[in-house]
């Protein structure tokens, strides 16, 4: 994994082009498609689009499903080259470990915290969060990698994984909210609130599970990265990759292991994974292959400030400080105030970012 004549990576333009077009679907997007579908009840069309921005009720997976697998499988990617960078300077294991473990438990307060509120006692807070989850899942990948080393054992660690969760889910209790072996673990073990009151859908198991595709996220990056000198013959190898993911997922969801979401069922992790793949694939090819940099750009400015973004929206009330400066606008199209109110606060959050990035201030952790 290092080497002390290897020439330092670039930084890979498709991986904040790809975690900007992700966030940008959390941070008004999915607002947007709702006040759309609200303003056109009768066309069919917009509805099912619409239903894409909208989690499935329990199995199955729509588009607003893929957005936080694909930020974790992102952070998989991104971690390749960040403990690569690490090595190549000199920085020792054990002092990569306690960095992971520091970043790790500044994620896990941040999800505390953007649950929120954070009144007394605290047996009443939501522990359980999607930074925490991307945390802990990134750093168990990490530490594993760190370790282990070779790019064999960890694709070992994944379908280890896999197979293992798969077997709990199906031979314990029912994949349901009450009965699944995750909603078992999560009542015994896991303190404080639980988001579905039976279970949470970023419990411990649903942590441990999520390591698989942080870990593809991982072997994804060391792959690209040790065959740069034939990027073309590397993205053929992760399209045919991609497909296998998607077809095995698929057939287990449709046969008899459903791709769950709550539950991080190893079915979900494999299209997920295989989706996320598929996306990196065409978005390195795009912008790291051709250099349509100008096209990466709007999501780059939003991927560098992910995390900043995705904080500042949980504590700010953007939707007031909308009304509060484009009301006289809103108010010219009575029909489609939420419509255009969306549309404005994601420019506005877009500007901020714009702001940000022009100045080269990121928030990183």
């Amino acid at each position: 994994m290092s080497g002390e004549n290897e020439v330092k990576s670039p930084r890979l333009l498709s991986l904040d082009a790809l975690r900007g077009a992700d966030m940008i679907c959390i941070i008004g997007l999915d607002a947007i498609m709702a006040a759309w579908a609200a303003c056109c009840p009768d066309w069919s069309g917009v509805q099912a689009v619409a239903q894409q921005f909208r989690h499935c009720a329990w199995e199955g997976i729509h588009l607003y499903d893929l957005i936080f697998p694909l930020f974790l499988f992102i952070s998989g990617v991104s971690l390749f080259f960040s403990l690569h960078k690490q090595l190549l300077a000199g920085l020792s294991r054990w002092k990569i470990t306690q960095s992971l473990l520091k970043r790790t438990l500044i994620l896990i307060v941040l999800g505390i915290v953007v649950n929120g509120p954070l009144s007394l006692p605290c047996s009443e807070w939501r522990f359980a969060s999607v930074l925490g989850l991307i945390g802990t899942a990134g750093c168990v990948a990490g530490l594993l990698a760190l370790w282990l080393k070779k790019f064999i054992s960890l694709v070992f660690c994944c379908v280890f994984l896999l197979i293992t969760i798969g077997g709990l889910q199906l031979s314990i209790g029912e994949l349901d909210h009450s009965h699944s072996i995750n909603a078992i673990i999560d009542r015994m073990l896991l303190p404080g609130v639980l988001y579905g009151g039976t279970m949470d859908p970023e419990g411990i198991l649903c942590v441990i599970s999520a390591i698989s595709v942080a870990l593809i996220g991982y072997l994804t990056g060391f792959y690209l990265h040790t065959h740069r000198t034939a990027p073309i013959a590397a993205l053929k190898v992760l399209l045919v990759t991609s497909l296998v993911l998607l077809t095995l997922g698929y057939l287990l969801h449709w046969t008899f292991y459903p791709a769950i979401k709550s539950l991080w069922t190893s079915s979900f992790n494999l299209i997920v994974s295989g989706w996320s793949l598929l996306l990196l694939t065409l978005a390195y090819y795009a912008f790291d292959i051709r250099k349509w940099s100008r096209l990466a750009r709007p999501f780059q400015i939003i991927g560098v400030n992910a995390l900043f973004i995705y904080v500042a929206q949980a504590v700010i009330d953007f939707n007031s400080i909308g009304n509060r400066l484009f009301n006289g606008i809103i108010n010219l199209y009575p029909n489609a105030q939420f419509l255009l109110l969306s549309l404005l606060v994601l420019i506005l959050k877009w500007l901020i970012l714009t702001w940000m990035f022009k100045r080269k201030i990121f928030v990183k952790i």
